[in-house]
C-alpha cells in the first residue's frame, strides 16, 4: 500500500492523502486496486485514512484474517 503523501500501510493511519494503492498477489496474478479521493476539493478537508498495520489482523487487510492467504 502507497498514498499520495508517501507512506506506506504501516504509518498511513490518520494521514491525509489525495489516492491510495493497494497491490499483491491474487490466483491470477498479481493486482493493483486504485482509490481516489475529490474530499479535499469538494469540502475544503481532506481524505482521513483509516488504515490497520501489518501487524493486525495477521497481516491481512481489512479484517478479513479468515479468508486463505495466495
Amino acid at each position: 500500500m502507497t498514498t499520495s503523501g508517501e507512506k506506506e500501510r504501516d504509518d498511513a493511519n490518520g494521514t491525509t492523502a489525495r489516492w491510495v494503492v493497494m497491490s499483491g498477489a491474487t490466483t491470477n496474478g498479481k493486482a493493483s486496486v486504485l482509490i481516489m479521493s475529490a474530499a479535499e476539493k469538494q469540502s475544503g478537508t481532506p481524505e482521513k485514512l483509516r488504515v490497520w498495520d501489518s501487524k493486525t489482523h495477521d497481516g491481512a487487510p481489512y479484517g478479513l484474517s479468515h479468508m486463505k492467504r495466495i
